[in-house]
């Protein structure tokens, strides 16, 4: 209902999603890959002249993009300057190209600033980069180039995606990416002149990206897909057909062209799906992005992309026969040392995990058997809903999963459950220093820190009533003072083992 709401040409469709998702859902609960649409709905809301009843929060969510906007323009000039005074190429992708060449309002909201520069002068970048403070987030520099598309760099609170391939493990042949550098056009921003892809090659490049899985649902790229069809620039259709073709991403776009069409009713998605109506793939392509679109089962994203990592080697292996499948898996999945030892811990970290999916099936089991039908154990391995959390650990007593100082999860809490029971490995001492900054919000009601009490290693929190919203699940935020671990730079919140909603009376 807010895709419908942000993008149908029929106001008056729009305006009736709109009602129906006010109603029904609450700013709290967006994911953050629907944030986008809260941009374009804001815009709408003041064309038609209406309010949402949660408009203060809504208006904070522009303001802060507007200012996050102003940061990452100033890294784009920032790093423009950098890479162009030392003759490097530089084409902006993603949100940086869009917000320049297809949202009209120059809304798209961004998270890192995406670049791209030729093959040839890939080190001649990192070496500028890195002259300037820019750290790489990947240990194996000199794998990459052959092994994946990417590497993100850091600097204070800013992050670039530094590209020299466009698509996720499909190395392209020099002359397709000739041909891709020849047609992208040249634009001037801030005195500083960029690149662009083609419209064709752009929109591709949307399809590919945004149809593959990702834990915060990536649905931006509908609104990036619906925007460059529209404004980003006149489209040849047979052009673009047989570029996908040649890169063999016919049906990313085939399937993002058809929910445009079908569920977005957008006429220049109509009338392309008239004008080439067939978007043909192998039987390979197809059951590559089979693997691509869904979330394979796993305790660890090395688990769960290693089912597409597999062909993307394979493609790979064929323009660099000198990469090893060792070296492959080290650098796209960041691991650092050997690789026998760590593959060793994640076998083992997944057998665990399958081991303690069984336990908790049993102690549901026995609480049922015990007439205990209401204590309800959270699993630690989900994604869907949980933000701020690092992947599960494997220690001595089963697993634990580490917070960021500000984390949430999703909870199926019902009218029985009475409190949330958190059971911590006690590394970060639960003093009572710990307990005056700990902060739990149920549905962004802060709950008072004087009914929060620690039980051994358990820190039990009521679940009020009274904060509770009219929906199956329950947000809950966790909120408490960085802590490092020696020899651990990652800002740490606690050490979760377990969480459970219980229906004891606080």
């Amino acid at each position: 209902m807010l895709i419908k709401a942000s993008l149908l040409d029929d106001g008056g469709a729009a305006r009736a999603a709109f009602r129906d998702w006010s109603r029904a859902d609450d700013l709290f609960f967006v994911d953050n890959g629907l944030n986008l649409f809260l941009m374009l709905l804001y815009e709408r809301l003041k064309h038609w002249g209406e309010t949402y009843r949660d408009h203060d929060r809504l208006r904070g969510v522009v303001r802060h993009a507007w200012v996050m906007h102003q940061r990452f323009r100033r890294d784009i000039r920032e790093i423009g300057s950098t890479l162009s005074s030392a003759g490097i190429d530089i084409m902006l992708l993603k949100g940086a190209a869009l917000n320049v060449n297809a949202y009209p309002d120059a809304n798209r909201l961004m998270s890192d600033v995406d670049i791209a520069v030729p093959r040839s002068q890939l080190s001649q970048a990192i070496k500028a980069l890195t002259s300037t403070g820019w750290r790489a987030n990947f240990h194996n520099l000199d794998l990459l180039p052959m092994a994946t598309h990417a590497c993100q760099f850091y600097r204070g609170d800013s992050q670039i995606d530094l590209h020299w391939e466009f698509f996720h493990g499909r190395p392209l042949d020099p002359s397709i990416m000739a041909d891709i550098w020849q047609s992208a056009r040249t634009i001037a921003l801030d005195g500083i002149h960029y690149r662009l892809l083609s419209p064709e090659c752009s929109l591709i490049h949307t399809c590919e990206h945004g149809l593959r899985y990702n834990p915060t649902p990536p649905m931006r790229w509908l609104a990036d897909a619906f925007f460059q069809i529209r404004y980003g620039g006149a489209l040849d259709w047979h052009v673009l057909q047989a570029l996908a073709a040649r890169l063999g991403l016919s049906q990313h776009v085939g399937l993002t062209l058809e929910y445009l069409a079908g569920k977005l009713q957008q006429p220049e998605a109509i009338a392309a799906l008239q004008s080439v109506p067939r978007w043909d793939s192998t039987m390979s392509s197809r059951a590559e992005l089979a693997l691509e679109v869904r979330r394979t089962p796993g305790c660890h994203p090395f688990w769960r992309e290693l089912p597409s990592h597999i062909p993307s080697y394979l493609r790979v292996r064929r323009r660099f026969r000198g990469l090893r499948l060792a070296d492959y898996i080290r650098a796209v999945n960041n691991f650092e040392g050997p690789l026998a030892p760590t593959l060793h811990r994640l076998t083992r970290l997944q057998l665990r995990a399958v081991q303690e999916g069984i336990k908790a099936r049993y102690r549901k089991l026995a609480r049922w058997w015990r007439g205990d039908r209401t204590t309800s154990e959270l699993s630690l391995f989900q994604e869907t809903g949980w933000v701020g959390w690092f992947p599960p650990e494997d220690v001595s007593d089963g697993f634990l999963r580490w917070s960021e100082p500000h984390a949430s999860f999703l909870a199926p809490v019902s009218p029985q459950h009475g409190v949330l029971a958190l059971k911590v490995q006690e590394v970060r001492p639960l003093d009572a220093g710990f307990l005056e900054r700990f902060r739990v919000r149920l549905n962004r009601t802060l709950i008072p820190g004087n009914s929060i009490r620690v039980d051994g290693t358990t820190i039990i929190v009521p679940l009020p009533l009274a904060a509770r919203v009219d929906r199956e699940e329950q947000r809950i935020e966790l909120v408490c003072d960085p802590w490092f671990a020696p020899g651990d730079p990652r800002p740490l919140g606690i050490a979760v083992l377990s969480v459970t909603l219980r229906c004891d009376q606080p």
